[in-house]
């Protein structure tokens, strides 16, 4: 089994999204149109640009409680009014997947993974059951020249947008669209190591990209320990299981037009 190292790029690429840079981090603010200039490491633990390409059982995912998690300072003044600041302007995702009976195959299974992913030294692939489809997203428009397009998900509620990057799209699942027409996966590559599609032929002037697929998110194990219970002939059960995503990547953006 081999340990892949994520590549960090530097390359520029169009994105049609609401975000305003706020130092390392991003967040989602009015209607303008933003370029990717360059692709920090983010080293909040040991190896943390190291992940193993597995994808967490699904069968035992399915199931999992899922919480979107953002970080936010509130100080209160004498009067009782609120000053609030963001500090994670990118939620992380938790799981927690409850105690459950398997057999010896499925228990033999997530012992190998933990025992591989050293507890919470390393990241892997997890299906969110709850958010895992990207439908009919429009990632920009071409301008003749362009060959590469980032891979995101708007979530827009009213009059407002958050973009959401896609790192881990599911090849096998993906459909590139051109003005609304399927295109040949002949005509381009995806890099699913980073979410990015890069075509052969850059698209004409002002012609419409958009895409549809599955994902699959980082994570790893948020507990250095695995629980595990003999119940019988072939009868096992698992303990809770806590997952947390892993941010390996900051994006720096700055304004551009199309």
């Amino acid at each position: 089994m081999k340990i892949y190292k994520e590549n960090n790029i530097n390359n520029n690429f169009d994105i049609k999204n609401d975000i305003q840079v706020k130092k390392e981090d991003y967040k989602y603010h009015s209607n303008k149109n933003y370029k990717v200039d360059y692709l920090l490491s983010h080293n909040n633990i040991s190896n943390s640009d190291n992940f193993l390409k597995i994808l967490f059982p699904e069968d035992i995912s399915c199931g999992s409680s899922s919480s979107i998690e953002y970080s936010t300072s509130v100080s209160q003044g004498v009067g009782g009014h609120e000053q609030r600041n963001i500090n994670w302007c990118i939620p992380k995702m938790k799981f927690t997947i409850p105690p459950s009976i398997r057999d010896y195959n499925k228990l033999s299974e997530i012992i190998s993974l933990f025992r591989i992913a050293k507890g919470r030294a390393f990241c892997f692939l997890f299906k969110d059951w709850g958010d895992y489809t990207v439908k009919n997203q429009i990632i920009g428009y071409g301008d003749g020249n362009k060959k590469s397009f980032m891979l995101f998900k708007e979530y827009i509620l009213n009059k407002f947008k958050e973009i959401r990057l896609i790192n881990k799209p599911r090849i096998d699942s993906c459909k590139i669209f051109i003005d609304d027409k399927l295109c040949s996966s002949k005509l381009y590559t995806i890099d699913n190591d980073n979410g990015i599609i890069t075509f052969s032929i850059p698209p004409s002037f002002k012609q419409q990209i958009s895409f549809s697929c599955f994902f699959d998110i980082l994570v790893r194990f948020d507990m250095d320990y695995l629980n595990y219970t003999v119940e019988g002939s072939n009868i096992y059960e698992i303990g809770e299981i806590k997952l947390i995503e892993v941010k390996w990547s900051r994006y720096i953006f700055s304004k551009t037009d199309f």
